[in-house]
């Protein structure tokens, strides 16, 4: 196999195309001999002469000149043709040249020639290239014979090089099966024409010269194009991989930094918070007493970092517990459902989300609220509330920003980073090889975007309740629920019912409330802050209680 072969297969693949959609031959009509010149000059540009000589030509000729052929590695040569003639004995004849499709096609009526030979001429850019790592040699390949819609009976020609080549490969017949010419000759001793025959050939078949020059006897002419592909868009190599790994890198530290000042919690030496605790008051008895007036609603935001449905809930009983309004359940229609009754007790205490929850709960003025129709009533002012829950753990140091604009900002830079990532990998995609790089910066917007729920910042003070809440929770779950004074039972587990609703832990205290009913009288208001119907039971308080969080959960935010 002769080194410029590949160069050939290149040129023979660029027919292909052209073979697959020859017309058919006519049977009545053949190209009896054609004959070719082919004169390279030192530009490397080629000029080609193919006379035609036959009987019959038929009433239309037609040669296809491919306009592009593979190179490999995602690339192909891009072709150029100039100075199209036919003429027949010195005069011009009437011809069409049609650059519309993949291929030029060069059509004519043979008939004005009379009989007479018809030579069809151009002159093509873009044969000549140089071979990668062969900088002293230049390449040379063109289909001579190509795209005729005739059969030809004999081929005849020559190829005027600049100098004599090293090598010289003549190829001939089908495009997908080519063979050698059926003779060539090559002068090395100087500089000569190589000459070849072949024939016959069929409507589509090829006649493929190629050969090497010295680089500095013709110039480079071929014009060479990338492919877009996809393997080629994201291409994988040392200059993508680097700058891809350059993009991680850099996006990840800078990731890492921020994750590390607005979202990861202050270090502190701090003991923990206490929240609070079950106090001796005698052997085996024990009384319920917070430590702090710290109350369920900033617990579950601190907690978890965000105002969320089990936080207003919790928040609702604990009003109640603590005497601002009182819970009714009611039947209505075969069902049950429960209304809010304010009481006669000073506000002056209660926190501002506290007070903007009571006023929409139970107004002092005005409807009664049902919690079937709560979201009426509570659900314009959800979105002020959680704001003023928000502003209030940052008021009490516990966070250094709010949670919810900590999140917002990073899902910001997240999705304008996606954004532009996504629209940098487009345009690297489609006009270079780059698209690894725009893929990279894709990825750091989708891992800030990951991040983003764990942005918010607790203090050293909120980093010491968020440990104490830990601690309370336990003893929340593991201390016995037997121990409170006779007789103060349902007060004692009302006060920290609160708390076991947003840290766990809620059912087995609403059991001991029922533990502590020791008869088989209903208890209608056996609870200062929940009131039931004449035949309701204390027995009846699991029951109450969640379908009562069910429904106000799924009524204020089932939206």
């Amino acid at each position: 196999m002769h080194k410029y072969l590949s160069l050939l297969l290149s040129a023979v693949s660029a027919v292909l195309l052209l073979a697959a959609t020859a017309p058919a031959a006519r049977a009545e009509s053949q190209i009896d001999q054609l004959q070719v010149t082919a004169r390279l000059a030192e530009d490397g540009s080629l000029a080609v002469q193919t006379t035609l000589t036959g009987a019959d030509l038929g009433e239309e000729v037609t040669q296809r000149i491919a306009r592009t052929a593979p190179l490999g590695d995602l690339r192909e040569f891009e072709y150029s043709i100039d100075r199209v003639s036919v003429t027949s004995g010195g005069a011009e004849l009437e011809h069409d040249v049609d650059e519309s499709s993949a291929a030029w096609t060069i059509s004519f009526d043979p008939r004005p020639a009379g009989g007479e030979p018809v030579t069809i001429s151009y002159i093509v850019d873009g044969t000549v290239h140089t071979p990668a790592g062969q900088s002293a040699s230049r390449r040379f390949s063109w289909p001579v014979v190509q795209g005729f819609d005739l059969a030809i009976g004999s081929v005849s020609g020559s190829t005027q090089l600049i100098a004599s080549p090293p090598d010289f490969e003549c190829r001939a017949g089908a495009p997908s099966a080519l063979r050698t010419c059926a003779l060539w000759n090559i002068d090395h001793q100087s500089i000569g024409t190589p000459t070849f025959q072949d024939g016959p050939l069929a409507p589509g078949d090829v006649v493929v010269v190629a050969a090497s020059q010295p680089a500095d006897a013709v110039a480079d002419s071929a014009s060479i194009r990338a492919l877009w592909t996809l393997d080629r868009a994201f291409a994988l190599n040392l200059g993508t991989a680097l700058a891809s790994l350059v993009v991680l890198l850099v996006g990840g530290l800078a990731l890492w930094w921020w994750h590390r000042r607005s979202g990861r919690d202050a270090d502190t030496r701090r003991p923990p918070t206490l929240i609070g605790e079950f106090h001796p008051v005698g052997e085996g008895i024990s009384e319920f007493r917070l430590a702090r007036d710290i109350r369920p609603g900033q617990i579950g935001t601190v907690a978890d970092e965000t105002v969320d449905p089990v936080d207003i809930t919790a928040t609702i009983i604990d009003l109640a517990v603590r005497g601002y309004l009182r819970i009714d359940e009611l039947r209505v229609g075969g069902g049950v459902d429960w209304t809010f009754v304010r009481l006669d007790k000073p506000t002056d205490e209660l926190h501002r989300y506290e007070a903007l929850l009571l006023d929409a709960l139970a107004p002092a003025a005005g409807e009664q609220v049902f919690v079937s129709r709560i979201q009426e009533a509570v659900g314009p002012i959800v979105d002020s509330l959680q704001n003023e829950l928000y502003d209030d753990v940052v008021a009490h140091s516990w966070f250094s920003k709010r949670p919810d604009a900590a999140r917002t900002d990073t899902r910001t830079v997240g999705a304008t980073l996606l954004v532009i990532g996504l629209a940098l990998t487009g345009v690297l995609a489609w006009l270079t090889s780059w698209g690894l790089v725009g893929v990279a910066v894709v990825a750091i917007g989708v891992a800030s975007l990951f991040v983003a729920p764990e942005m918010p910042r607790r203090s050293a003070k909120g980093s010491a309740l968020l440990a104490g809440l830990h601690g309370f929770a336990a003893i929340l779950a593991l201390q016995r629920t037997d121990t409170f004074p006779k007789g103060r039972e349902l007060d004692e587990i009302s006060q920290l019912l609160p708390y076991a609703v947003v840290l766990g832990g809620k059912d087995r205290w609403i059991r001991a409330m029922v533990a502590a009913d020791r008869d088989d009288t209903p208890d209608p208001d056996a609870l200062h802050w929940y009131r039931a119907p004449a035949d309701w039971h204390l027995q009846q308080l699991p029951q109450s209680l969640d379908a009562l969080i069910a429904s106000i959960q799924g009524h204020l935010f089932g939206r």
